[in-house]
């Protein structure tokens, strides 16, 4: 089975937005001790105590990851916990599809930023997110 290597730390776009790649200080960690944890894989309860991160950080950072294709979420459990390996160890197994809700994702995102001390990166993300949530309203749709 081949390893798909870490994607490079991204950088960010003219607009001030972030590529898809390995962003914020605690995905590469959490990338790097799914890889050694091979087909096994880990919980999000698992990769705090292996890492010595917080609930928010690990489960921003996972957030993430899954939205942008880094890590696949199992359908799997281990101790009522979802399971998330890398994509070349998924083998076979039923995938949770990555659940389409902005709202929590922004919060996410938000959060892993104010943890990482990136304060204007939050800020960004606030706004952005406000701002497709007035456009909603003004089309009468939703965000």
């Amino acid at each position: 089975m081949t390893h798909r290597p870490i994607p490079e730390e991204s950088s960010r776009h003219e607009t001030g937005k972030k590529r898809s790649g390995i962003n914020g200080k605690n995905q590469r960690p959490i990338m790097e001790a799914l890889g050694f944890r091979m087909a096994f894989g880990a919980t999000s309860q698992e990769l705090q105590q292996a890492l010595g991160l917080g609930h928010g950080q690990v489960s921003g950072a996972l957030s993430t990851l899954h939205k942008n294709g880094h890590v696949v979420m199992l359908k799997e459990t281990r101790n009522k916990q979802y399971i998330y390996v890398l994509p070349g160890w998924v083998g076979g197994r039923e995938i949770e599809p990555r659940r389409n809700n902005r709202a929590h994702d922004a919060l996410m995102e938000v959060a892993e930023a104010i943890q990482n001390g990136e304060w204007q990166e939050a800020e960004r993300i606030i706004a952005a997110y406000a701002e497709k949530v007035e456009e909603a309203k003004e089309s009468g749709g939703t965000v």
